[in-house]
């Protein structure tokens, strides 16, 4: 009992000890950061994926000369968490992996920008109809004349379609066209395969 007392209290104890609980500390922080990268990683491949679908449905869309109302991406993770990756994934997949999400990144602002637009365009279409409706029906000389104007008006602006118009400025499509194609399948990549592998996902 006395030598096992003397062990605890001797120097070589107090430092075995000591030794592991640094390394246990250590052990901990590297797993800590291990699977704090597999979740980034996680989430940056359903990011990717995510987005790939949003910019197949603006691809497809465009044939109908149609931008839909969706945000291909509502933020670029990758941007906030690319310097975890930077011993795992080499210069040449950076590269890569950086294009996709700018490209992606353009491609929701665009897409945005464009929707913003055309409800402001349908809000000042509807607001110019109104007063269009007021003015007509102050030149007016009596309700009947008033009700035919209107009703002349009504049959105008419904026969040219024009207020559901679905206009977008060219420009839109224009700077579409020009990212569009430049969205690879990057999960299929050497660069998306190196992120599937951290994230362990096959």
């Amino acid at each position: 009992m006395q030598q096992l007392g003397n062990f605890l209290n001797s120097n070589f104890f107090v430092g075995l000890s000591t030794i592991l609980t640094i390394g246990g500390a250590i052990f901990l922080y590297i797993r800590q950061k291990i699977e704090n990268r597999q979740q980034i990683a996680t989430l940056l491949i359903n990011d990717i994926r995510n987005a790939q679908s949003a910019v197949r449905l603006v691809r497809d869309s465009l044939n109908a000369q149609i931008i839909p109302e969706i945000t291909v991406l509502p933020e670029n993770n990758w941007k906030k968490h690319s310097y975890l990756f930077s011993k795992d994934i080499d210069q040449d997949d950076v590269t890569v992996i950086n294009k996709f999400f700018s490209d992606a990144e353009r491609i929701s602002y665009i897409v945005t920008q464009a929707n913003n637009m055309f409800i402001i365009g349908i809000s000042d279409r509807s607001a110019a109809i109104q007063q269009a409706n007021i003015n007509l029906v102050a030149a007016s000389k009596n309700l009947t004349q008033a009700q035919r104007k209107l009703a002349l008006f009504d049959s105008i602006i419904n026969h040219q379609n024009i207020s559901v118009s679905t206009y977008f400025p060219s420009g839109f499509y224009t700077k579409l066209n020009q990212y569009l194609p430049d969205i690879p399948d990057l999960l299929n990549t050497e660069a998306g395969r190196k992120l599937k592998k951290i994230a362990r996902i096959n």
